[in-house]
């Protein structure tokens, strides 16, 4: 009955149906509360922290986060929450020193328990996680190379939610990846995915502190206008440059995000 009602919730949430995932998650937090036993409970926290995160609440998400034990285990493969994995992601999107700090400590705990497992499917999401971790302490070679792992694990099986489910900050990432012809057919499909969502505030912060890293100032400036449908002309009067120059940072852009358009 708990994965059924956290699978409502995070189906709630792929369809951007935030109010319905807040009530999936407060019954999911009933539920332990009535059954009782700390595993129920994790359970309910780390679902709590997903819906948090996708609000963009960030401080409820780490607040709850911090409640999850780091000795809590990881469960049998029929469980759809992993709490320490989305407490790992509350404390990466925090972002301060001690936070990532802290998301390091509970990420190594995870990957030590389950690459013994062989457990494929938690092993992606880990990594994946993981590759986040890396590009907000600035790592991103290692950041591309650790999603790498999880690409070519995921990529045979079909899996698109599992990294979609990190939210837009991993795209970055991805089309790196893609750039260097990882997948291809594979990641154009994940890509696509993302762009059917919406991001949350939290996507949006992620997104800001990983971007840079690939893209100079006057780029990410010049991505931003792009994506609000400015045209060359109007973003070389706001930056009071020539329109050649806008174009030529705008094909610098495309190359180093991998894409066309």
């Amino acid at each position: 009955y708990m994965s059924g009602v956290i699978g409502l919730a995070r189906v709630a949430l792929a369809r951007g149906a935030n109010a319905d995932a807040v009530g999936h998650a407060q019954e999911a937090a009933a539920t332990a509360a009535e059954v009782g036993g700390l595993f129920l409970q994790h359970q309910a926290l780390g679902c709590a922290v997903r819906v948090a995160l996708a609000q963009g609440d960030l401080p409820t998400a780490l607040q709850t986060a911090l409640r999850i034990a780091p000795d809590i285990h990881l469960g049998p493969s029929l469980w759809i929450e992993t709490p320490r994995l989305s407490q790992a992601r509350a404390l990466i999107a925090a972002g301060d020193e001690v936070a990532l700090a802290r998301a390091e400590e509970v990420l190594a705990g995870c990957l030590a328990e389950i690459v013994p497992l062989h457990h494929t499917r938690l092993l992606i999401a880990a990594l994946g996680v993981q590759a986040l971790l890396r590009q907000a302490q600035g790592r991103i070679d290692e950041a591309v190379a650790t999603l790498g792992q999880a690409v070519e694990l995921a990529a045979p099986r079909g899996f698109v939610r599992t990294f979609v489910d990190l939210g837009a900050g991993v795209t970055p990432l991805l089309r790196t990846l893609a750039a260097r012809g990882v997948a291809p057919a594979y990641l154009a499909r994940v890509l696509s995915a993302f762009e059917a969502e919406a991001p949350t505030q939290t996507d949006q912060v992620l997104l800001q502190r990983s971007m840079p890293e690939l893209l100079t100032r006057r780029e990410f400036e010049i991505l931003e206008l792009l994506a609000e449908r400015w045209s060359d002309k109007e973003i070389a009067e706001r930056l009071v440059i020539a329109p050649n120059t806008v174009r030529k940072h705008t094909s610098t852009i495309y190359d180093k995000l991998g894409v066309s358009s």
